[in-house]
């Protein structure tokens, strides 16, 4: 019997295929190869972290000789007990954790951030290259969440990596993520040009962290519509018709001196983008949004302050309240100011953002964080139901309990 192997089996003679039993093999899974390298270093003896494997694993390419090759390497660089750090010290990989916070400065549209990461990058000593493949197939797994999540089986990551990608893959269109894959395969091709490398890679990050957002050209025409048919309604009041002219408009006159003046403000004449923001771009400038929103109204300001940005989607931002925090977002939830904030957002972000706010029995509160715990907190709402004589008073003076606060 003969065994005949080769990688290019189209140019083998029909003759001689027709003679003999053809076997394909294929790349060894990321899993499975992972698998095969635990139970051989457990017949030697050698202490590897699972992680390490699985990046051991990934550099093999689906090739288990190579796979052994770099294990045994890496077993007499570090020893008995091999560590992940040691799996990318020894092969000059690209630290997963790098890649994230990369890849979260561009999210978060910071250009310095990117400019120091990029010199952290070269002071390592790492290949762009190489770094450039490990970026590239780090937005190959987030292009696949992205596009649909249930394709996530084709990814050869454990649970918890997943989970990672995923909260990272909520920040960024299929779009932009095409449109970042494309500036770096520019930048693979014109690194062979033998202009300085991290030039070109200061270049690229800048470019992709001010990357104005893809948008789908139908969402831009329903945008259009809709602020359309707002102003149109905001400058002839709801069901109001034009025929009726000057006559409809002196009728409203006191109702519209009745208008707080600061939600008019702020809600008119906002610069809308086509492009949204993201969640990261969101956090990364959630103070300075509160310093700015301080200056128009400081109550609001300071009860938004006892929130968190929670989630992001579809132009709805979610600001969860710790337990205590109830009579604050009853406060902020009124129409009125859910009016003030919802302008005040667009105005800073430059991009249509509404909020919507929800109570978070789990969450800590954030003004008595670092400080000695007070004793439990009185539910307003349970009190004022418990005692008939409170409730009357509240009624008889059309008030509201915001805090209960004990008198010493």
């Amino acid at each position: 019997m003969f065994v005949f192997a080769t990688t290019e089996p189209l140019k083998v003679p029909e003759t001689i295929l027709s003679r003999t039993q053809r076997f394909d093999f294929r790349r060894v899974s990321v899993d499975d190869l992972a698998a095969h390298l635990r139970k051989i270093a457990e017949k030697e003896d050698l202490k590897i972290e699972d992680n390490a494997l699985v990046l051991l694993s990934r550099k093999a390419d689906g090739s288990v000789r190579d796979a052994l090759s770099l294990m045994d390497q890496i077993a007499a660089f570090a020893g008995e007990k091999v560590t992940e750090e040691d799996v990318v010290s020894a092969l000059g990989l690209v630290d997963h954790g790098f890649l994230f916070d990369f890849v979260e400065a561009i999210a978060e549209a910071d250009k310095a951030k990117t400019l120091r990461l990029t010199k952290q990058l070269f002071d390592a000593g790492v290949d762009v290259k190489d770094f450039i493949l490990e970026l590239v197939d780090h937005l190959r797994t987030l292009l696949v969440l992205s596009s649909d999540d249930s394709c996530a089986d084709l990814l050869s990551l454990p649970a918890s990596e997943l989970e990672e990608h995923r909260r990272q893959a909520e920040n960024f269109s299929v779009g932009d993520l095409l449109s970042f894959m494309k500036i770096l395969s520019d930048l693979n091709r014109d690194l062979s040009s033998g202009m300085d490398e991290r030039l070109l890679l200061e270049v690229a990050a800048v470019k992709m962290a001010t990357l104005e957002s893809t948008v789908v050209f139908q969402e831009v025409l329903a945008r259009m519509s809709g602020s359309k048919a707002g102003d149109k309604e905001t400058a002839n009041g709801p069901g109001q018709s034009e025929m009726f002219g000057p006559s409809g408009q002196k009728k409203n006159r006191k109702a519209d001196r009745e208008v707080t003046p600061e939600v008019r403000t702020v809600t008119s004449q906002v610069p809308l983008r086509t492009g949204p923001v993201n969640f990261a771009q969101i956090k990364a400038r959630w103070n300075d949004f509160l310093a700015f929103f301080q200056q128009r109204n400081r109550m609001l300001a300071s009860q938004l302050n006892m929130s968190e940005a929670r989630s992001f989607a579809d132009s709805v931002l979610t600001l969860a309240f710790a337990a205590s925090g109830e009579p604050s977002m009853q406060l902020v939830s009124k129409e009125n100011n859910k009016s003030a904030i919802n302008g005040a957002l667009r105005e800073f972000y430059g991009t249509n953002l509404t909020v919507k706010f929800e109570v978070d029995e789990n969450k800590a509160d954030l003004a008595s964080e670092g400080q000695p715990k007070s004793p439990p907190k009185v539910n307003a709402k349970k009190l004022v139901e418990g005692s008939p004589r409170l409730k009357k008073i509240l009624k008889l003076v059309d008030g509201e309990v915001i805090g209960v606060r004990k008198l010493d």
